[in-house]
């Protein structure tokens, strides 16, 4: 059971709507269909809250159903530049979501308000671990692993497989040239090794990446604003000569990461491995291990630091 191979490259040059529609007609459906076979009452999670195949194909994000302890609100809409419509997150409730489309007079979209999937299998389900890392495995865990890596060393061949079955959409391998944009596309479950994101123009959206495989990804001489990396395997990733802004790395493991004579503000590694800075500008940096104090890094050339380096 894998994602069907496409070139990467045509799937970035598509629009990012279309993007998204590619993915809802092609590997989601088939990773909707690992998800029925390998987790435990996910059928019933998606009566539960009213979310069909089609409508899960669409979520915008796909991982954020996943992670989480509260609520979420589901909307379908569509920015002024798509062409398709996807359910996206509102970062409020239902009934902050009635009041105001009732009082500004819009027509209601369709929504939907659920509980994340992790949260609601360790409640209904009674377990905490509830899913091998490979079928029919014993050892038990309560998140999703890359746990099989094919051609590792050719980026334009390797292949990554989540839970030693699905090899996901294949996404990296590739060098991603001036004016491709990056946020607002559903880059959730997928292999973005061995990408390469240089120069600037890379549109101004939020990006945000969960569940994917980032290993030997490389950003280099762009500039990069609103980027959240959440549960990603990040191994050799780098920074060089670059710019980031307001980018928050929650729960990214893999070591030999680096981050060199870089511009950061705004960073915050949560529960995540801490690279090594070389020559590095640090404002406003902010680092929370977790309580086994996961993320060891070297700072070298001592870099300027903002008041927040440890919260």
């Amino acid at each position: 059971m894998s994602a069907p191979y496409s070139d990467p490259a045509k799937l970035w040059n598509l629009p990012i709507d279309e993007f998204n529609e590619w993915r809802a007609n092609n590997d989601l459906p088939i990773l909707l269909n690992f998800f029925k076979s390998t987790l435990p009452g996910f059928d019933r999670w998606l009566e539960t809250f009213g979310i069909d195949a089609a409508s899960f194909c669409r979520i915008v994000p796909t991982g954020e159903i996943f992670y989480g302890k509260d609520k979420k609100l589901l909307v379908e809409d569509k920015f002024y530049e798509d062409k398709f419509s996807f359910f996206r997150h509102y970062p409020i409730n239902k009934e902050q979501f009635l009041a105001r489309r009732a009082e500004a007079g819009k027509p209601l979209s369709p929504f939907k308000e659920y509980e994340p999937y992790f949260f609601w299998a360790k409640k209904n389900l009674g377990q905490k671990r509830f899913f091998g890392h490979r079928p029919n495995d014993t050892n038990k865990t309560d998140t999703f692993h890359y746990n099989m890596w094919s051609a590792n060393n050719w980026p334009q061949q390797s292949r990554e497989t989540l839970q030693g079955v699905f090899q996901v959409l294949k996404l990296g391998g590739l060098v991603l040239p001036s004016g491709v944009p990056i946020g607002g596309r559903n880059l959730d479950f997928s292999d973005l090794d061995y990408l390469v994101v240089e120069n600037e123009l890379h549109g101004s959206r939020e990006a945000t990446i969960s569940f994917s495989t980032c290993k030997h990804m490389k950003f280099k001489n762009t500039r990069l604003h609103f980027f959240t990396f959440t549960d990603c395997a990040m191994e050799n990733f780098s920074c060089e000569q670059s710019e980031l802004y307001q980018f928050h790395f929650l729960r990214c493991s893999g070591p030999y990461q680096r981050m060199i004579e870089s511009n950061l503000r705004s960073i915050i590694f949560e529960n995540s491995h801490l690279p090594d800075f070389v020559r590095c500008e640090l404002t406003d940096f902010v680092y929370k291990p977790n309580k086994r104090g996961l993320g060891s890094g070297i700072v070298s050339c001592p870099p300027i630091i903002g008041p927040d380096l440890i919260s």
